[in-house]
């Protein structure tokens, strides 16, 4: 979890920016967070003294290297750069080929505690990307000072199948943009060697069984807080606000004319979701020092933080898909018995999603929870004043009342067990909300999510028991007492009554 500098700044970088990022980090929060890595990406090298040794821009870093990485340090924060496998970085700076220990002792005379190391600048190199990876690291071992490697080979040489021997972390495909999915790329003419946020997650969603405590698959740097970015590269088509271009031209940043694309708040919710279910590593691209307030919620969601670096390090798995692959189900085990949940909507239209116990957690969970299913409440109103808060429109004011104790008037209320058979029990809480959703027999139902949306639970199994003694952190007294403001003392004992007979939702949609 950190910050890097390329998404936001590219090569505009110096070490007053990089020095008010580590202010900003911690004085937002973010570092208190989990966010501690503050990484220089490409553009900070000029040359290579007459020894070798790396010299970076005197102008950009008049302080030099070590100075900046022991300001970072004074912040409780870790130091990150970048370089390359190649001869030059894929900004035509100095690469490390053939400067491996001398870079590797110089990085830990600076300090550096994390190395992005790029794969540019390899045109007639004969070796492989494991032999030139597998370099690096060695000299980085013999420097003696840890230092977290992070290959950024963009998936080629399958890093997945070797990394662990020689990194912590390494990207599974091409650069990233701020677009949601490929229509939006193609609609903006993207070059090919950028992707969009589901194609990012396309090239890591097969390489679960290689992630694992200290060592992830690397989908690439998040896009949150981004109102867009500046492409750049060879086009095979031209962008309409591009004059004078032609396919295969190279069309600069300037040239370009300003940022395009940007994630929805929905969007920005669901692809941060996404990262921590994939164990993907947090890396800002976002300019910390100039942050909404909705930025900052996302980014500081602790209990959505908390399925990233869940100490399991498992990556989640797409278990189940309809709708022709719009309505995704996605698990992540996690410590302690638990498991989260994200319920995806990639589709153009608000649709309910469902994740079944039964059909989507692993077999082990069926075999420890599985018991007979309780029976569905009888379809029967339980309150004489039900037509009248009814017709008052308390079905769509107070459903989670309403369900339980209006079941024949509410259109719908009727509950459904999701299977037959043994069915486990759960407890659902939902996880950007901070709140508990109720206790499931079966299954759950997210209810309306929004298109491009994710909810993202945790579900912790129990014994139906125990779920009649189970104090939930839910908003069931707040409904409670809205009741008995509006329908007196009868309204009071209904909510009594939904205090327990709400209990254990039998394949319904949610508590509340």
């Amino acid at each position: 979890m950190g910050f890097n500098s390329w998404n936001t700044f590219r090569c505009n970088i110096n070490e007053s920016l990089i020095r008010e990022v580590a202010d900003a980090m911690v004085d937002s929060g973010l570092a208190g967070a989990g966010y501690k890595y503050v990484n220089i990406d490409d553009c900070w090298m000029q040359r290579r003294g007459d020894d070798g040794v790396i010299i970076p821009f005197p102008d950009k870093f008049p302080s030099g290297m070590k100075a900046l990485g022991d300001y970072i340090h004074s912040k409780g924060l870790k130091f990150g750069v970048y370089s390359d496998t190649g001869k030059h970085t894929c900004e035509g700076y100095p690469g490390s080929m053939g400067f491996e220990s001398v870079d590797a002792r110089t990085y830990a005379e600076w300090g550096v505690d994390f190395l992005k190391y790029d794969y540019c600048g390899m045109d007639g190199v004969t070796d492989s990307a494991e032999r030139s990876y597998t370099r690096m690291h060695s000299a980085l071992q013999a420097a003696g000072r840890p230092v977290l490697l992070s290959i950024c080979s963009w998936g080629a040489g399958d890093p997945h199948t070797w990394g662990r021997q020689v990194a912590q972390q390494w990207r599974t495909g091409i650069d990233m943009f701020a677009v949601w999915d490929a229509a939006t790329a193609k609609e903006l003419r993207l070059p090919s060697f950028l992707q969009s946020v589901l194609g990012a997650v396309h090239s890591v969603e097969d390489k679960a069984a290689f992630a694992g405590p200290g060592s992830f698959n690397d989908p690439d740097m998040l896009v949150v807080g981004l109102d867009g970015m500046v492409p750049y590269g060879n086009v095979q088509e031209c962008p309409p606000h591009v004059a004078n271009c032609k396919p295969g031209d190279y069309i600069s940043r300037e040239r370009c004319g300003g940022v395009v694309g940007g994630l929805s708040h929905t969007e920005q919710k669901s692809h941060f979701s996404l990262w921590c279910m994939l164990a993907s590593p947090l890396m800002l691209g976002n300019d910390p020092r100039v942050m909404r307030k909705a930025t900052l919620d996302i980014l500081l969601a602790a209990e959505v933080v908390a399925v990233n670096q869940d100490a399991l390090g498992q990556q989640a798995r797409k278990v189940h898909t309809e709708a022709d692959g719009d309505l995704q189900v996605w698990l992540k085990r996690l410590e302690g018995g638990r498991f989260a949940v994200l319920l995806l909507n990639l589709g153009s239209v608000v649709s309910d999603v469902t994740v079944s116990w039964g059909r989507d957690m692993p077999g082990d969970v069926h075999a420890k929870w599985g018991r007979e299913s309780p029976a569905a409440p009888g379809c029967a109103d339980r309150e004489a004043e039900c037509a009248e808060w009814v017709a008052g429109g308390e079905c769509l004011k107070n459903p989670g009342f309403m369900v339980d104790a209006c079941k024949a008037s509410c259109p719908g209320a009727c509950p459904k067990p999701a299977e037959t058979g043994p069915t486990a029990t759960a407890v659902v809480r939902d996880l950007w909300l901070r709140e508990d959703q109720g206790v499931f027999n079966g299954a759950y139902t997210a209810k309306k999510v929004e298109s491009h949306e994710g909810r993202l639970i945790s579900v912790r199994f129990m014994e139906p028991t125990d779920a009649l003694s189970l104090k939930l952190d839910t908003g069931l007294l707040a409904y409670r007492a809205g009741l008995t403001a509006r329908h007196g003392v009868a309204g009071e004992k209904a909510g009594n009554a939904a205090a327990l007979h709400s209990q254990v939702m039998v394949g319904t949609s949610s508590f509340l």
